[in-house]
């Protein structure tokens, strides 16, 4: 069972909305727009975002606290009471690019010094009312691409890798490897419902015949196994994209649930 949940992640939010609309009137009061640069607006708001996080923790750990120094985690977690065993916790909140994408980022030197760490990605739309809540356990360096000069020690994620690792909390990921596959599944039926009542109208049609009406006979059953041929090539042509499909390196879009 996960330690972060989708009741944790909710309260947090509630939380975290009424800091930044007491934040954004403070804004307006000296004629600021906080959601005129949204990367600016999410520096404000992640410390905000690690110590509400920790507090609804501490309601069903044993404790959570934030810290924020250099070098500690953003939340660190003790799951019992009575263990020794500490989970650590990164946050991060991030918006859409003004193309629309999204990305998840971290640091490259922390993450391979820990060699394993969890992270909980929230994805805030402009006006801060609409969320996308990822939440990932055991991410490494592999599931993050290589560091490259000018990064500032930042990496991005594969998302086709670390979202195996991911359990949507708030929102929905879509998956466009699997919505295109279940497309191609739908064209399926739908081959088959055609075949099955073009077979259904030449069955009529030879019911209607005598058995001396050979010649009509014998076009209906050709037009039947035209019909019956055509379908298990459509089928297959279906399957061969089905499979080239499912080899493919998923794409994420991400939608927004409002809190």
């Amino acid at each position: 069972m996960s330690y972060l949940t989708r009741n944790h992640m909710i309260d947090a939010i509630a939380t975290m909305q009424g800091f930044y609309r007491n934040l954004s009137s403070v804004y307006k009061d000296y004629g600021m727009d906080i959601e005129s640069n949204r990367g600016r607006r999410n520096i404000l708001m992640s410390a905000p975002m690690e110590k509400f996080i920790a507090k609804e923790l501490e309601k069903t750990c044993g404790w959570a606290h934030s810290d924020g120094r250099t070098g500690k985690a953003d939340i660190e977690i003790g799951l019992d009471a009575n263990t020794k065993e500490v989970k650590e916790l990164e946050c991060k909140l991030t918006s859409p690019h003004s193309n629309g994408s999204i990305v998840f980022q971290t640091d490259f030197e922390t993450l391979q010094k820990k060699g394993s760490m969890d992270f909980i990605y929230l994805i805030a739309n402009e006006d801060f009312s609409g969320f996308c809540a990822v939440f990932f356990q055991g991410l490494t360096t592999e599931d993050f691409r290589p560091l490259s000069p000018g990064a500032r020690g930042k990496v991005q994620m594969y998302k086709h890798k670390g979202m195996e690792k991911a359990t949507v909390l708030i929102g929905n990921a879509v998956s466009h490897k699997q919505k295109r596959i279940e497309n191609l599944q739908s064209s399926i039926d739908e081959v088959t419902t055609r075949a099955s009542e073009r077979l259904k109208h030449w069955d009529n049609k030879i019911s209607k015949l005598t058995d001396f009406q050979i010649y009509d006979r014998n076009t209906f059953e050709d037009k039947k196994e035209r019909a019956v041929s055509l379908m298990k090539n459509q089928i297959k042509n279906i399957n061969n994209k089905i499979e080239a499909v499912s080899g493919r390196k998923d794409r994420y879009s991400f939608e927004f649930e409002e809190i």
